[in-house]
């Protein structure tokens, strides 16, 4: 027997339900502001990490693994390293590997380490 997909409750429920709805228009200057800033610094940090060895692994393994699509296919995506075409899983994996590698994000600069 089949059983639906649970629904989400409490705090989960009300929150993809505000998101949901949420619309940019509706969103504070200096919120867009900040998470531009926060795009830059993330995708300063995957053009730092793509030459990286495992990043290389990741490339591979995402070509022998995942989908290939076209880029006017819907759904595709694509791994920012080396400008292919794949599902968003597999982009999602490279790229999110690519920059977190290097560890340059949001760090306190004077001891150049992730203050978390």
């Amino acid at each position: 027997m089949n059983d639906p997909a649970p629904q989400p409750a409490g705090t989960t429920a009300a929150l993809s339900g505000f998101l949901a709805t949420l619309r940019y228009e509706q969103l504070p200057a200096h919120v867009v502001a900040r998470c531009e800033d926060l795009f830059l610094d993330w995708f300063a940090c995957t053009l730092a990490g793509r030459s990286a060895r495992p990043i290389g692994a990741l490339e591979r393994f995402a070509a022998e693994m995942g989908p290939a699509f076209d880029s006017a296919r819907p759904g595709s995506a694509q791994i920012l390293t080396n400008r292919t075409s794949t599902s968003p899983l597999f982009a999602a994996l490279v790229n999110g590997g690519a920059s977190h590698v290097v560890e340059q994000d949001d760090l306190h600069n004077s001891s150049v380490l992730h203050p978390a």
